[in-house]
């Protein structure tokens, strides 16, 4: 319950900019592209894309004492991946983003606000 509610406010609340992010790789571009096909083996345990309007963004390792890895708005293009497990993700506007756990597309059906968990493997 106090990861859920840390989550919640971390959302809610002014941003201080995006905080440490050791595990990470951003790659930011114009104009949307196919992500290349990757297996389960080889894909990184998360990986974010705004293929949509700029959303707000939330990640960080589970557990009460997890570090924050992301928070704030990406961007249209912006893809970042994540190379740690496990993580707790939170995405304002899940229609506006292409979430990879392991190389698998998550569905998110009502496009509102979308939350995963990302197991260690």
């Amino acid at each position: 319950m106090v990861g859920g509610v840390a989550l919640v406010n971390a959302l809610t609340s002014e941003s201080t900019g995006p905080g440490p992010a050791p595990s990470m790789t951003v790659h930011p571009s114009q104009e949307p592209e196919s992500p290349p096909e990757t297996t389960s083996a080889s894909a990184p345990p998360l990986e974010i894309r705004v293929v949509g309007q700029p959303t707000s963004v939330f990640v960080k390792e589970s557990g009460s004492r997890g570090a924050v890895l992301q928070r704030g708005v990406l961007a249209t293009g912006e893809t970042r991946r994540y190379d740690t497990a496990p993580l707790d993700v939170v995405v304002t506007n899940s229609a506006s983003v292409e979430v990879r756990i392991y190389g698998t597309l998550q569905e998110d059906v009502d496009g509102g606000r979308g939350e995963w968990v990302v197991p260690i493997r």
